[in-house]
């Protein structure tokens, strides 16, 4: 969060890097784990085959975005179905913040009548994204089962998100 400099580089954080490609391609690596809303700062420094270093880069900076903001809907599901029947519920996640959301919705967590499908995403800020709750009553008895699915995300204060699930099955 401050800039490097030739005499400051080797007390910089050091960022693993893919394995240099062929002269003259161009390269990206994507920095994980920043604080939001946080100036970086970025440089490099080349090392020949003798693994003596090269002088340091030139200095790149960029400002990590804000804090994304998850708002899942609806809050809770409750389904209804015949003893072998199947259906298919929507969740709508959106991104109400200025960040990048990333999040998973964990298979482990859930009953074997219960399926979310995709299980993780990105959603860019203001954007929204489907996901369908695949319920499943097959060799199930009359009974009410609930379960709960469990977003996970970058969203500081909602993640987890906890939705509960109701399948009555008749």
């Amino acid at each position: 969060t401050a800039p490097i400099t030739e005499a400051g580089f080797a007390g910089a954080t050091p960022v693993p890097g893919p394995d240099p490609q062929t002269a003259g391609s161009p390269e990206s690596v994507e920095v994980a784990g920043l604080a939001f809303s946080t100036t970086y700062y970025f440089a490099l420094k080349a090392f020949d085959e003798a693994d003596n270093p090269g002088p340091i880069s030139n200095l790149a900076s960029a400002t990590t975005l804000g804090i994304p903001d998850l708002t899942a809907k609806p809050t809770s599901f409750f389904q209804q179905l015949l003893t072998g029947a199947t259906a298919t519920q929507t969740l709508t996640l959106k991104n109400d913040g200025a960040g990048t959301l990333d999040f998973t919705i964990p298979a482990s967590g859930l009953p074997a009548w219960l399926a979310v499908q995709p299980g993780s995403g990105r959603i860019a800020a203001g954007d929204s994204m489907q996901a369908q709750l695949q319920f499943n009553a097959l060799g199930l008895g009359s009974a009410d089962y609930n379960a709960s699915v469990q977003v996970l995300s970058n969203d500081p204060d909602e993640s987890p998100a906890v939705l509960p699930v109701t399948l009555h099955v008749i």
